[in-house]
């Protein structure tokens, strides 16, 4: 049984990149290669190495792709590697992804809709981002995605999705720490279409798949959001809530990892700070076996999941900004002396990480600001006034 799959490898190996396009029964040698690996580890043998291991960065441009047309379900050979094209087509050396009689995206994939999917036939190690530059668009494109399979293409999950816009022309995702995996590109809309231009996978070297997790470093920061009126010198306000949040760097960002808030009251910590407390607890268990662990002794910690938005440096959404920001916002509060402790948590498969601990109520926070006017810039006498309104409530 080894000597045959071996064979079969070795012959598929030898044969150029065209004539490695046109086979269609790949799959079935890549599992036959990977039960073969599986039956060795069990007996202590030495693993088949199959197709790719990256440990520099790689470049694959869509340049050496001509004259395919519209086709349905195609494999391609892009620098020597096999993609999975499922109804593309090329036109002018670009591919083409998507045709009018676009149906609906396979369930393998997680993604819901009408669209197109553009998939790798090969694993690659230590996927440090991907990035993917488009030149036009036809039909109507609603959102794009960039997937990742573990399991060699059998399941997918997201790791970027957004909404599509007439100026978008790139797509990145990237990896706090490296993943290994294959990558799919899907699309979904009204019979869409993109003309992608580029495709770069940046891998990590050896001594960059060990990173040190940096989230950690940011801080929780605490903000109050309302609205103020006066009438005859006398100031009131409304709408009001305690907003947590944090922005962190793009480098810092984990597109498969899983980002929200923890709240609680202070009262219930006595003097102890949150962060402290949680990573007291956090070893070796989910972050909602940690909440399920605090909250045995009824202290009301409570987990909210955010999605963060890529912005620039002054908060505004950009899809080409260079950080992520993500808040959860306290309305309805009834007591303004409540003081209230939050850290923001980062979930990858490797543990729990959170941010400083921010711990505010609206009263103490309404004071900080009149207390630092000068320093951060408030010199509006309606602002002060306001403020100090919601002291006197």
């Amino acid at each position: 049984m080894e000597a045959t799959i071996l064979a079969a490898k070795d012959a598929y190996d030898a044969l150029n990149a065209k004539e490695k396009a046109l086979v269609t029964n790949y799959d079935k040698l890549q599992k036959a290669i990977s039960d073969l690996n599986d039956l060795k580890g069990e007996s202590g043998g030495s693993d088949i190495k199959d197709d790719v291991t990256e440990t520099e960065s790689q470049t694959i441009s869509f340049t050496d792709i001509s004259n395919y047309g519209y086709t349905k379900d195609k494999t391609v050979t892009i620098n020597d590697k096999n993609f999975y094209t499922s109804y593309s087509g090329s036109f002018n050396y670009l591919l083409r992804l998507g045709n009018k009689n676009a149906t609906s995206v396979p369930s393998k994939y997680g993604v819901s809709g009408d669209g197109s999917v553009l998939e790798m036939l090969y694993n690659v190690s230590n996927i440090k981002s991907v990035d993917l530059t488009f030149s036009n668009s036809y039909g109507t494109v609603s959102k794009y995605y960039v997937l990742l399979s573990k399991d060699n293409g059998q399941t997918y999950e997201k790791v970027k999705e957004e909404s599509f816009t007439s100026s978008t022309k790139s797509l990145n995702a990237s990896f706090a720490n490296p993943v290994t995996g294959r990558i799919a590109f899907a699309i979904t809309g009204s019979s869409p279409r993109l003309d992608l231009t580029t495709l770069e996978i940046k891998t990590a070297t050896p001594d960059e798949t060990i990173k040190d997790v940096d989230f950690e470093k940011y801080n929780t920061l605490a903000s109050l959001n309302f609205d103020w009126y006066k009438n005859n010198e006398t100031y009131s306000t409304s709408n009001l809530s305690l907003r947590f949040g944090t922005m962190i760097a793009k480098d810092s960002y984990d597109s498969t990892a899983k980002y929200g808030i923890l709240l609680i009251k202070q009262e219930m910590l006595d003097d102890q700070d949150l962060k402290s407390y949680l990573d007291e607890l956090k070893s070796n268990i989910t972050l909602d076996e940690l909440v399920e662990l605090v909250n045995l002794d009824n202290m009301g910690l409570k987990k909210y999941e955010l999605n963060p938005a890529q912005v620039d440096s002054d908060g505004q959404a950009n899809i080409n900004g260079e950080y992520y920001q993500f808040a959860g916002v306290i309305t309805d509060i009834e007591d303004y002396s409540c003081v209230i402790s939050a850290v923001m948590y980062m979930e990858t498969e490797e543990g729990v990480y959170f941010t400083s601990t921010s711990t505010y109520s609206v009263n103490s926070i309404v004071e900080y600001y009149i207390n630092n006017a000068q320093a951060l810039g408030i010199d509006s006498k309606d602002i002060l006034g306001s403020l100090e309104s919601i002291l006197n409530n």
